[in-house]
């Protein structure tokens, strides 16, 4: 008896990430670590391709105001 394999499925396992341009970005968040190790294909769709949508929250907000105080401190 044999499976058949959804096309999407078979993409995904074919599916061979590309390596980050440092010449274009030099840094990788956590979050964009942990995108990028539980599926390579969702983070080159939020990052590389621009897919990703920015919904601010409170936890953005608060990290942003922090990151910016420590740098101008």
């Amino acid at each position: 008896m044999s499976k058949k394999i959804p096309p999407i499925i078979r993409e995904i396992q074919n599916y061979k990430p590309q390596g980050v341009n440092y010449t274009f970005q030099k840094n990788v968040s956590f979050s964009q670590y942990s995108m990028w190790k539980s599926c390579p294909k969702h983070w080159s769709l939020n990052y590389r391709e621009g897919y990703k949508k920015y919904s601010p929250s409170i936890h953005t907000v608060f990290g942003t105001a922090m990151h910016e105080t420590l740098q101008h401190y």
